[in-house]
């Protein structure tokens, strides 16, 4: 399904989803994704204007986020696959908000910026260095 580019707000939860790609939906400020459990790989990083991501009880093993670039951005990715989630690039994260519980991370990469919360629990990470313990809260 092809989805016009000039929606901002779309819902998918609780459908039979195997992967999403958001290209070209550069006006979605909201994202719904939840209870896909056949959902194995998302790409949101061309959607620029997105604000919130709920991805929460899919299978996902990959994500890519891109370059979130706008403020307080919330990302909520609780209970997947996740081994690692690159947000290097996500630059909107400052003063916003991630939750990624109950994956299987070993590797988070955060940006380079200050996240007002952060909910990383139930994971498999090793250590968490020096930088991100003083540049991030974690709850």
């Amino acid at each position: 399904v092809k989805l016009p580019a000039s929606l901002t707000y779309i819902q998918l939860a609780n459908n039979k989803l195997a992967s999403f790609d958001g290209s070209g939906l550069t006006e979605v400020s909201s994202l719904y994704l939840s209870d896909n459990a056949s959902l194995s790989t998302a790409d949101v990083s061309g959607m620029t204007a997105l604000k919130s991501l709920y991805a929460l009880n899919c299978g996902l093993t990959s994500l890519n986020v891109g370059a979130i670039t706008t403020a307080k951005a919330f990302i909520n990715v609780n209970n997947n696959l996740l081994e690692n989630l690159d947000l290097s690039e996500a630059t909107g994260l400052e003063n916003g908000t991630l939750h990624a519980n109950d994956n299987n991370l070993t590797e988070i990469k955060f940006p380079n910026v200050k996240l007002s919360a952060a909910n990383i629990s139930k994971n498999k990470l090793l250590a968490i260095d020096k930088k991100i313990r003083s540049t991030f809260s974690f709850t």
